[in-house]
Formats: C-alpha cells, structure tokens, sequence
C-alpha cells in the first residue's frame, strides 16, 4: 500500500501551552497549508509542535516546530493576533524546508 500524497497536518500536530481547545481549529488552519512541504519527511518520526508563551503577559510569542528523521526546524512571532502569529509562523517554516530541501538537493548532484 503506497502513502498518500498529501501529510493530514493535524494528525502530526502536538499543542503545547498557552494555546486553548477553542484556538486548536485557528492553528491547524494557519498551519494546514505547509503540508506540500512536508512529504518529503519521514511520516514515521514526523512530529509538529505548536505552543504560546508568555500568554497572559505582554510580549506573547508563538512558536511552532517540525522535527522528523534529519529534520529540526522552529519558527516563532510576536503577532498578539493569534491566527496572524501562525500565518507568519507557517511562511517561516515554508521558507526554511525549502531552503533545506535545495540544499539536502544540491548535496546529491
């Protein structure tokens, strides 16, 4: 049986603090979109965190990372608005799985 295309974020994904059940459907939102950039990691090992800190305090700070097989990557920002926060979260993630896809890709040629 052969693996589906796509990565089901949510499966994969572990809230941590400071994020409430009624928050949980916003961050998988936000977050859903980065699952093209996820196939190419192990599903076996594959773990995606998503957690706030300082919540009740000024200065509140998102974070969210992706850690599979060869994999470590964390993005966090400072947005108080929450679904902000993970939008932006999820481009800087984006951004570095494609930087380690090239570089894991020009390694090889």
């Amino acid at each position: 049986m052969t693996e589906p295309d796509t990565i089901n974020v949510e499966d994969h994904l572990h809230f941590e603090t400071g994020i409430t059940a009624e928050e949980r459907t916003i961050v998988v939102a936000a977050l859903e979109p980065i699952s093209d950039h996820l196939k190419s990691l192990d599903r076996g090992s594959l773990k995606i965190e998503a957690w706030i800190k300082n919540r009740d305090e000024r200065g509140q700070i998102a974070y969210a990372s992706i850690n599979a097989k060869d994999t470590d990557v964390v993005a966090h920002d400072k947005s108080a608005d929450i679904n902000d926060a993970f939008v932006q979260i999820r481009h800087d993630l984006q951004r570095q799985l494609t930087d380690l896809h090239d570089r894991r890709t020009n390694r090889r040629h």
